[in-house]
């Protein structure tokens, strides 16, 4: 594929949350979703375990990821409601209640992660493609959904099958809702546009 490669992360289903960063330190964190910004959420956003309070980078940076309840959680979990109460049916409803709940040892005790996927601010840092991006946000302490850098069909084809697998398998850390597939080269990104409501440059796979 040349510089047409694509880049082809899991996509965590959870919770999309933003942290903003100023000069090194988490300053702030809010809920979104297609793009509208929601509820404040520092507190909650805090007590999340993998998520840095601090990182090397100056001046402001902002970060969005997804909040999830991993899959090992949200059975233990479940077990340790009382008797007869309803069990959570889903990890992404439970982690979209879990990140607004206002008692903090909640949020503390079912140990949510955060897998981060973009940066939207970061300083004078320019990323040429995707994974320069995601390299740089491991750099800072982030984790990542696992990811390939893909350069054929057949990758893709062999990469999909392996995703299906894992699915099936149930071993998966946490739930994903497939992957998203696009092209790793930020340029080529920009000059495919998009439609009135979607990307050009990406495609969704569930």
């Amino acid at each position: 594929m040349g510089k047409r490669e694509v880049l082809g992360p899991y996509k965590a289903d959870g919770l999309t949350v933003v942290l903003t960063y100023m000069n090194h330190k988490l300053e702030d964190s809010v809920t979104s979703g297609n793009g509208i910004v929601g509820e404040r959420i520092l507190a909650q956003a805090s007590e999340i375990i993998n998520v840095p309070h601090f990182i090397d980078e100056p001046g402001e940076v902002i970060i969005r990821g997804e909040a999830v309840i991993l899959s090992n959680m949200f059975e233990v979990i479940n077990e340790s409601l009382p008797e007869g109460a309803e069990k959570y049916k889903t990890c992404r409803n439970l982690a979209s209640g879990t990140i607004r709940n206002l008692d903090l040892s909640v949020v503390r005790n079912r140990k949510m992660h955060l897998f981060a996927f973009e940066v939207q601010k970061s300083g004078d840092q320019e990323f040429q493609t995707d994974s320069e991006e995601r390299a740089w946000l491991e750099k800072q302490g982030f984790d990542l959904v696992p990811y390939e850098v893909l350069h054929t069909a057949n990758d893709i084809r062999q990469y999909v099958k392996k995703l299906g697998d894992l699915r099936e398998s149930g071993t998966m850390l946490f739930d994903t809702d497939g992957a998203v597939f696009k092209l790793n080269d930020k340029q080529l990104c920009k000059k495919s546009g998009t439609t009135a409501k979607y990307p050009r440059y990406s495609l969704a796979f569930k």
